[in-house]
């Protein structure tokens, strides 16, 4: 490997590892939520600048968007399911809990 190429590399990891650090301390201060979503806005915002955009119409970036949205709900969607699972059926068929 190249000087260049090793430079790059500790870059990274030096990234990463102070990054536990200031997680740590951004949570005592900040909610969760909020907290992480300040972090992807702070990596969007300069992601906007360096990133090209795609040689296609806006149509299709948005349809793009919207489709990795969706199918990231879809998967809350698919675990929520199961709560209606449960209530439901005592009161289709009448079944009563019980514990054996």
């Amino acid at each position: 490997m190249d000087f260049k190429s090793i430079m790059c590399a500790l870059f990274v990891v030096t990234v990463w590892g102070v990054n536990f650090s200031v997680i740590k301390l951004g949570l005592e201060e900040l909610p969760p939520i909020l907290f992480s979503g300040l972090r992807f806005l702070i990596v969007a915002i300069p992601a906007v600048f360096f990133i090209p955009f795609p040689r296609t119409s806006v149509l299709h970036v948005l349809g793009w968007v919207c489709f990795s949205v969706s199918s990231s709900l879809a998967c809350y969607l698919l675990q929520w399911k199961m709560m209606p699972q449960q209530a439901l059926p005592p009161y289709y068929f009448r079944h009563r809990w019980c514990l054996r």
